[in-house]
């Protein structure tokens, strides 16, 4: 399995799986050659990057949540007026929901392409077995910091 990071290569080995390291710029002659079987990679990047010509089945089992933040120092908000602060919140809340809905869009429109151009798709029901498969994974990062980790699964919801 292609990984990139220590959150992967762990992932890999509770699956049972050889994690290998290798850049994304190398991925597609990797499914062609045989070195990697298996890789992660977002929808729109599996189609946009022609991997479906190498690596024909998809499973969307939903084994990452993606996020982005804005970030802004203690300095720079406590210098905004409460109006100020009120116009960011709202404002990021409405670029919020309008990523999701792009988003949404076109993942919708990658999966319509990629079942005509006869890709495999399977969704996962049944999150138990990949949840018992990667239970020491989970259990390091509730130890880690177990509130964080709650809130990123709330989030999963």
């Amino acid at each position: 399995m292609r990984v990139s990071g220590k959150v992967l290569t762990a992932l890999a080995k509770d699956f049972g799986s050889q994690p290998v390291e290798v850049k994304f710029t190398d991925l597609y002659a990797a499914f062609q050659t045989g070195r990697v079987e298996v890789a992660e990679q977002p929808v729109s990047n599996y189609l946009s990057n022609s991997f479906n010509h190498v690596a024909p089945y998809l499973i969307l089992d939903g084994h990452m949540l993606g996020a982005v933040s804005v970030m802004i120092n203690s300095k720079c908000w406590d210098s905004l007026s409460d109006s100020q602060k009120q116009i960011l919140l709202e404002a990021g809340s409405f670029a919020s929901e309008y990523c999701h809905k792009i988003m949404d869009e076109t993942i919708g429109d990658a999966m319509n392409k990629l079942r005509q151009e006869g890709v495999v798709i399977t969704s996962v029901s049944d999150f138990t077995p990949w949840q018992k498969a990667c239970s020491n994974l989970r259990e390091e990062a509730y130890e880690l910091d177990g509130q964080l980790y709650q809130k990123i699964l709330d989030m999963a919801e």
